[in-house]
């Protein structure tokens, strides 16, 4: 059932306190954005304004604001004012008769904003912040020249969109003196975005945030180069705020509330592949999000879009893997392991992009992917076939793979410390203690052979000898097509992967436990010869200065580091072929 559409715009330009300089745009500026809003072939909201009015009425209108709405509303608050900071650094929207020496019972607080939308039942809220912010405070006042936002008003189920976090006016004495003005740039340029349809970056005919944000964020600093919009969010979805003339054929029905408020272009279709089947999201779909990944990666400011990106993509796989579609018990383990792989596509081609174009700021987010994943297994199963059971870690395994691949083409290593040793994870129904990633993501404990077996096998129908190893570079091989064409290099970065992930596995207590990822990287022709070949490359690389030690792998001690490669090589010896 689609929620309802409900914005509230409020806009102060008179201020009937000296110390509090009169602003020329707001309440025009909000007359424009409730014009579009309320276009019920553009925004479809019922909006709500409050116009040049007092601190009582204000807050009484944001309280009555998010009364009384249901999960699937989503709920729009635009506010353009001045921002004012008190002497211990709370944040206050100034209303008519606010005076800036009594802030707390003349303005409207942050507190008091933050606590009606936490009370509020709607899981989408989308903030709009239009304001002058004063760094300098009040005379004599404490504190730095930035507005913490997102400390005061972020938080899960809401996107804040401000027109800056700097100070962009000043006091001089007891008078504003503008600095910058016309900061109505912000509010001009989401007015033409969602007006003209420009801000719909993919031409789907849906503006979501992230979208209405990038569009925001450009215009804005074309004709101010000193103002940079910021932008947080922690959503359940892509929010889609409003429809552009892309979509001109799609039914105003259609326009999403909140339960169709998912930007596609993020998330496949959930469909059930059905056995064998590697039908995988629209190409297009997935080409916009990875170009989309590949904008926001590099930018700091755009951080949350990055982790709104791969987190929308968990939560589709998340959602996609439940009993029904992928059962842990019956004879379905060819369509489930075939299945788990289609559900994953859009985000390991996210997370290949991603890992291997990232500098190493978005370490915590790839690190976080492997936490979530790891989930789907930690639930109190009734009847369950071992093997189907195991399997439900298989989308993790993907994933880890995806990153760890991408890790060693951007020759990126250290990466691996975090991915295979801090997401710790307690199997059900086992009274072992917590393990490491390096250990339960092990392929063989999460794919069993004999099953794959019967779908992993060369033309003339013989095995391979570590059919985990063959299968798994098969499935990963197309989202890395486009950052590593060549075969060999490819095979080259899934045996240096699998050789790193295998020694922090052998870096195990008690050593009867240790166990390294069986892959294609044991054969002769992979491992080397004598000092020649990978093995002899990666024993010169174990020192002191091993970057592998620096994030956390083999405890940071290059003697334990040292063992776990003798303890592989020795157990490779033991068991050769196996």
């Amino acid at each position: 059932m689609l929620g309802g559409r409900y914005a509230l715009l409020i806009a102060t330009s008179n201020f009937s306190n000296a110390g509090l300089q009169q602003l020329r745009s707001p309440v025009r500026d909000v007359e424009g954005l409730a014009s579009v809003l309320k276009d019920p072939q553009i925004g479809d909201f019922d909006v709500t304004t409050a116009l040049d009015q007092e601190q009582h009425q204000v807050t009484r209108a944001i309280e009555s604001f998010f009364r009384s709405r249901s999960r699937e509303d989503l709920l729009l608050l635009h506010i353009s004012s001045h921002g004012l900071k008190a002497d211990h650094g709370e944040l206050y929207f100034a209303a008519r008769d606010t005076d800036r020496d009594l802030l707390a019972s003349t303005a409207i607080s942050a507190a008091f904003l933050q606590s009606q939308m936490s009370r509020c039942r709607a899981k989408s809220i989308v903030l709009l912040l239009d304001c002058c912010y004063s760094g300098a405070f009040l005379l004599g006042a404490k504190g730095d020249s930035s507005v913490h936002v997102k400390d005061e008003l972020a938080g899960h189920g809401r996107a804040v969109l401000t027109a800056t976090n700097r100070t962009e006016y000043a006091w001089e004495g007891d008078h504003l003196s503008e600095l910058e003005p016309e900061p109505s740039h912000f509010t001009g340029a989401i007015i033409d975005g969602l007006s003209s349809g420009d801000a719909d970056r993919n031409q789907d005919g849906k503006i979501t945030v992230s979208e209405l944000y990038d569009f925001v964020y450009d215009r804005v600093r074309s004709k101010n180069k000193m103002q940079s919009p910021q932008m947080w969010a922690e959503l359940e979805y892509q929010v889609v705020v409003a429809r552009s003339p892309f979509a001109v054929e799609q039914s105003a029905e259609t326009l999403p509330g909140m339960e169709s408020a998912v930007d596609l272009s993020l998330v496949p279709e959930i469909k059930d592949p059905g056995p064998l089947s590697s039908e995988f999201p629209d190409a297009t779909r997935r080409e916009n999000s990875v170009a989309q990944l590949k904008r926001a990666l590099p930018d700091p400011v755009r951080r949350i879009e990055v982790f709104d990106l791969i987190d929308n993509a968990i939560t589709d796989v998340i959602a996609k893997s439940t009993l029904e579609n992928r059962p842990v018990s019956g004879p379905v383990f060819a369509s489930n392991i075939k299945g788990y792989r289609a559900d994953s596509d859009l985000l390991l081609h996210l997370l290949a992009t991603g890992v291997f174009h990232d500098d190493g700021s978005h370490d915590n987010l790839w690190a976080r992917v492997i936490e979530r994943l790891s989930r789907l297994r930690d639930k109190n199963l009734q009847a369950f076939n071992e093997a189907l059971e195991h399997l439900r870690l298989y989308p993790a395994l993907l994933a880890t793979w995806a990153m760890g691949i991408a890790a060693m083409l951007s020759r990126r290593d250290q990466l691996l410390g975090p991915l295979l040793t801090k997401q710790s994870f307690k199997p059900p129904f086992s009274s072992q203690r917590r393990q490491a990633p390096a250990y339960y993501l092990n392929p063989l404990r999460v794919v069993s052979p004999e099953p794959l077996n019967e779908i992993c096998h060369s033309e003339s129908g013989a095995r391979y000898i570590y059919p985990q190893s063959h299968f798994l570079r098969e499935e990963l091989r197309e989202p890395f097509r486009a950052i590593e064409p060549d075969d060999t290099a490819y095979a080259e970065a899934c045996n240096r992967f699998e050789f790193l992930a295998s020694l922090i596995a052998m870096d195990v207590e008690p050593s009867t436990l240790a166990t390294p990822w069986a892959g294609e990287f044991l054969l002769d022709s992979n491992w080397g010869y004598d000092q020649f070949g990978l093995a002899g490359e990666i024993a010169e690389e174990i020192d002191s200065a091993w970057p592998l030690l620096k994030t956390g792998a083999f405890g940071s001690d290059v003697e334990r580091a040292k063992k776990a490669f003798e303890a592989l090589v020795d157990f490779r010896a033991k068991h050769p072929r196996w």
